[in-house]
This record gives C-alpha cells, sequence and structure tokens, in this order.
C-alpha cells in the first residue's frame, strides 16, 4: 500500500516540477497530528519526499502546494471508498478492497464493452474485419477525391508523421492542412504516426472536430502569448480537471491489479491538454470509431514498440480505433486493451487503459537511454568554445554503458498472450510498450504495410520527417534497413551518391520510387528544413503563439512549394498503374 503513496506522491513531483525547502516544516506540523485523513496521509509522503530535495525556489512552490491541497481535497471527498486504502492495518483482504472498487467506480462502470469476453485474434495479419468494413466505406470517398484531381486510376495513398515532440505535433497539424486543402488528405486511405505526431492525429479524431478547429483548439490549449505556459506544470485551473481524472484512473488500474508507472501521469497530463473535457481519461481508442463510420476521414494508426528486456525489438505495437496489437503476438479489440488474459481470452471487464495513457506511451521520450537525450536536447546546446568537451561527452556514451541509462522502459501492460502456448512470451505476466522513436523508428512508414498479411506497400506514401539532428541520410538508412530485414518492398537509395544525400540533406522533398516496379512504393519524403532545431527541440513544452505559428508556417511552406511536383509524381505513378493493368 505504501507504494502506491509514494506514485502518488511522483504524480504531483512531475505535475508540478520541483519541491521547496520548508517541507520539512510541513511535514513535521503533520506528524504533530495524532490521526491523518487520507489526504493529509498523501501530503505527508509528498511533505516527506519534499524534505529530502535541496535548492529548490520558492516561486514554483506557491502552485506547487496549491496542487497538493487540491490532490488533498480530492482523496478526502472520496474518504467514504478509499479510506481502506489508508489504513496501516487494513481488517478487509486487498481482494475484498478492490473488488468492492470494481463495484462502484464510475470508471468501471461506464466502460466500453463491459461483461464483455474480448478474444485475442492470432494473426500477422493487421486487417481485422472492422478495418476491412471499413474499408469499404473509405473507399468510395478517396476515389472521389482523387478523381476530382484528375487521378484516373485510383491509388492507395497514406501518410506517415515522425516523432518530435510538439514540434512534431504542430508541423503534422499543419501539413494535414495543406493536404486537406489540396485535396490529398481526402485521397489517403491511412495516416500514421508515432511519438508527437501522435498527439495531434488523436486529438483530431477524438475531439471530432474539422482540422481547422482542432488547429484552434490546440493553439489555445498548448500555448501562450509569452510562452511561459509548460503543459508538464499545469495551472491550477489545469488541474482541477487533470489531478481528479488522472487519480480515478490509477485508482481503476489498483483496483485490477494493473501496474501503474509514469506514463500514467504523464500521459495523464498530455490527456487533460489533447482529450475532450470534463472526464479526460475516459476517452478510449474505440471512441474514434465514430469518426470512421461514413468512410469520411483516414484511419489513423498510433505506433509505439515492443521493449523486451533490455532490448527494443523492432516489433511496432501498432492502436487502431478497431484492435491494439504485434503482427508477432496477435491482436485484441482495442475496448480490452488493458484487460488481463489466460488463454487468448479476457478474464476480468477492466477498462480500456485511455486515450490520455496511449498519447503517454506513444511519446514517452522521458523513457530514453541517456545518448538519445544527449542528441536530441544538449548536444545543439554546447558552446563552441566546449567543443572538446562535448566530443568527450559524446565518446563516453558512446563507448561506455553510461549511454544506455535509462529512467523508465515505458508503458507495462497486462500480456494479452498470457497462457498461450503459441507465444513466445505467454509465461510473462506484462508486456513493455515504449516511444518507437527512441530508438530505430523515426518514422511508421511499415505500419501502412496492410495488405497481403502486412506485407505490401501503399502505392504512394507520405513520409513527413520532424526528427532532430542530421537530417535525412540516417533515418533513411533506418527504413531501408528495416525494410531489408523483413523482406517488405521499398526504394532502393544510393547513400553512395553524395549529390542525392545533400539534397536530402537541404531539401525541402526528395522523392523515391523504382518505375520498374510498381510493387514497390513511391516515397514522398519530406523532412521539416528551415526550422532551428536546437530552439524547437524535442523536449520543448513551453512555445509561445508566435513561435507555434511560427514553425507551422515554415512546415507549411516546405510542403505547398513542392505540390505542384508532387501531383505530377502521382499523376505518372496513376497512368503506370494503368498500363501495367491494360497489359495484363
Amino acid at each position: 500500500m505504501k507504494n502506491w503513496y509514494r506514485i502518488i506522491s511522483l504524480s504531483v513531483l512531475l505535475t508540478s516540477g520541483a519541491l521547496q525547502a520548508d517541507a520539512c516544516e510541513k511535514l513535521a506540523k503533520i506528524d504533530a497530528k495524532s490521526t491523518l485523513s487520507v489526504g493529509e496521509k498523501i501530503k505527508r509522503e509528498f511533505f516527506k519526499a519534499g524534505c529530502n530535495i535541496e535548492g529548490v525556489g520558492k516561486k514554483i512552490y506557491g502552485q506547487l502546494q496549491t496542487n497538493v491541497d487540491d490532490l488533498a481535497k480530492y482523496f478526502d471527498q472520496r474518504r467514504d471508498l478509499l479510506v481502506k486504502l489508508s489504513q496501516d492495518t487494513m481488517k478487509e483482504s486487498t481482494a475484498s478492497i478492490r473488488k468492492e472498487l470494481r463495484d462502484r467506480l464510475d470508471t468501471v462502470k461506464q466502460a466500453p464493452a463491459r461483461g464483455k469476453k474480448i478474444y485475442v485474434r492470432e494473426s500477422a495479419d493487421p486487417l481485422s474485419d472492422q478495418e476491412k468494413a471499413f474499408r469499404a466505406k473509405r473507399d468510395p470517398f478517396v476515389n472521389a477525391a482523387q478523381k476530382k484531381l484528375g487521378i484516373k486510376e485510383p491509388l492507395s495513398i497514406a501518410i506517415s508523421g515522425s516523432g518530435g515532440g510538439m514540434r512534431a505535433m504542430l508541423a503534422y497539424l499543419s501539413h494535414m492542412l495543406v493536404l486537406q486543402e489540396a485535396g490529398l488528405l481526402d485521397s489517403a486511405t491511412y495516416a500514421s504516426a508515432l511519438s508527437g505526431a501522435t498527439w495531434i492525429l488523436s486529438s483530431w479524431l477524438q475531439q471530432g472536430h474539422t482540422l481547422q478547429q482542432c488547429r484552434d483548439f490546440i493553439l489555445d490549449r498548448v500555448t501562450s502569448l509569452d510562452g511561459k505556459k509548460d503543459i508538464l506544470m499545469p495551472s491550477k485551473k489545469q488541474n482541477k480537471h487533470a489531478i481528479p481524472d488522472i487519480f480515478d484512473a490509477l485508482v481503476t488500474k489498483w483496483a485490477y491489479g494493473i501496474p501503474a508507472d509514469p506514463v500514467d501521469i504523464y500521459g495523464g497530463i498530455l490527456g487533460s491538454y489533447f482529450m475532450p473535457q470534463p472526464d479526460t481519461q475516459r476517452n478510449y481508442l474505440s471512441g474514434q470509431r465514430a469518426q470512421l463510420a461514413t468512410g469520411m476521414n483516414p484511419m489513423p494508426i498510433y505506433t509505439a514498440e515492443w521493449y523486451r528486456g533490455k532490448n527494443m525489438t523492432k516489433e511496432i505495437v501498432e492502436y487502431t480505433p478497431y484492435e491494439v496489437g504485434v503482427r508477432k503476438l496477435g491482436f485484441i479489440d482495442s475496448d480490452g486493451y488493458g484487460r488481463h488474459y489466460k488463454n487468448g481470452v479476457s478474464v476480468d471487464n477492466a477498462p480500456p487503459l485511455s486515450m490520455g495513457h496511449g498519447q503517454g506511451v506513444w511519446g514517452s521520450a522521458f523513457a530514453a537511454h541517456a545518448k538519445f537525450f544527449w542528441d536530441h536536447v544538449f548536444k545543439s546546446k554546447v558552446p563552441l568554445a566546449l567543443k572538446g568537451v562535448a566530443e568527450h561527452i559524446e565518446h563516453m556514451l558512446e563507448m561506455t554503458k553510461a549511454g544506455e541509462l535509462q529512467l523508465s522502459k515505458g508503458a507495462e501492460v497486462p500480456n494479452f498472450t498470457k497462457g498461450m502456448s503459441s507465444s513466445e512470451v505467454g509465461d510473462s505476466d506484462t508486456l513493455y510498450f515504449i516511444d518507437a522513436g527512441i530508438d530505430w523508428m523515426m518514422n511508421p512508414v511499415f505500419s501502412l504495410y496492410r495488405d497481403e498479411g502486412g506485407t505490401k506497400a501503399p502505392n504512394v506514401i507520405f513520409v513527413f520527417d520532424y526528427s532532430a539532428g542530421s537530417l535525412g541520410e540516417k533515418e533513411l538508412r533506418k527504413l531501408v534497413q528495416y525494410s531489408q530485414e523483413r523482406q517488405l518492398k521499398f526504394p532502393t537509395i544510393d547513400f553512395a551518391d553524395k549529390k542525392l544525400m545533400q539534397q536530402v540533406q537541404e531539401k525541402s522533398m526528395t522523392i523515391f520510387q523504382d518505375k520498374n516496379d510498381l510493387d514497390v512504393p513511391v516515397v514522398i519524403y519530406l523532412p521539416l528544413v528551415g526550422v532551428d532545431m536546437g530552439h524547437y527541440h524535442t523536449f520543448k513544452f513551453n512555445y509561445s503563439r508566435k513561435e507555434a505559428k511560427d514553425l507551422m508556417s515554415k512546415a507549411k511552406n516546405n510542403l505547398q512549394e513542392n505540390l505542384p511536383e508532387i501531383m505530377q509524381v502521382i499523376q505518372q505513378r496513376s497512368e503506370a498503374q494503368a498500363a501495367a493493368r491494360a497489359a495484363a
């Protein structure tokens, strides 16, 4: 039970960012009391932690104190239900308390698919029956949109957005707006994303807004005139919603014996900004099915990576409004994501893990190893005069185990293949899912290979690269390597061609294709050029309205200047497809 108090205390730290030195004094006052309420016990754990941390300023403490008081008030208001969690000696067993919570929590009563068993779909084929039904409705819209553009032979078109924190979120939003205006978003069947790009894609489809409304909503929620709003340090007004929602979700997880981890807090904060209010933690993936029911929107594919032991697996975790899964393990209905399973069947009615939790998993770059933080945050900030020191640090991180240090393994979720003899991890209770962008997959291109058992590529893929550091070559090498390892069709790229590599590095678009093999997709590679990656770094969470608009404007210009050539290439691919069909 004490571990849960520590988790609660940790959440306050993450919500507010710092502690104040006078916590020792406040701790003494609480310890002087003979009996403590639930909220007071929460405060005690919090101030006990604060008493051991030095050098924290008073300015932040004022906000933090408000957060602690709100949190204590939250628990005291639910005293009749949660007081048992605070007792040092419980008369009832943990199992009976958990059962009572499951019977009484609104998060459980209102959960989708409650009382319905969920079965594991044992297949490497990503196409579920629900997705096939979506495609049947989407195809007429896609064909009509392509016809308006003069595309005579219908093409399968998909878009893909990389990671990069809020930089990726804002740039992907800008690019989708340009594609929509050009008629190309309506021409696409799928939109995939990882890390920061997932935040905008999921917010748009969960809200049910137009993209223009989504743009206004996001700018209002995450930016400020002076740039001082930091979404990882929510204001008192924000916490009014965030704290109750996050802790209702935490208590629900405890009731079902599901491990809690920092992703719950981090994702809860993200969800409090990007998801509809109130009840931000009761938004689920299946809620986006309504936006796909008519076929008017592309289907989203959110991605993470399966982290096993101490190793990244290069296995993509795919989240859609219909299913969640890993092709190597199988898939489950998205409403069953978060339940416990045995032998391929769910054994409880745990509510699905929320969209906020999902956003925390997909964007869990805080779980990155030390070398990632150096490359994406600190390296660009080292003064030229300290170049020698920087080189020494980089060498140390590359040559020693220091570069492998991690703060977290990502999100720990119940293993849906538990007890299945066909699963290589059937004996494990949990699985770890983590931000794929911190390893090899800076762009989730291959989640778009969905036909013919997940091996066939779309005809045209827009690959938006918002990653920091040296653009182009490094990320493209990873995609080519993965395609070769999995024997997937992907354009051949001559990395020895210095002129080509210079174009990849400097130009806002490079097109890769194989005109002799129409099973190879046309890859329209669009890096985010002309942006100061040091200023708009991956871990920047405080944007002024001007900064956000400037970034979006640069992303918009990058794409707009290339639209004529893009349309020409798409037309040529359509003509080639038509000729091949006629010759068959």
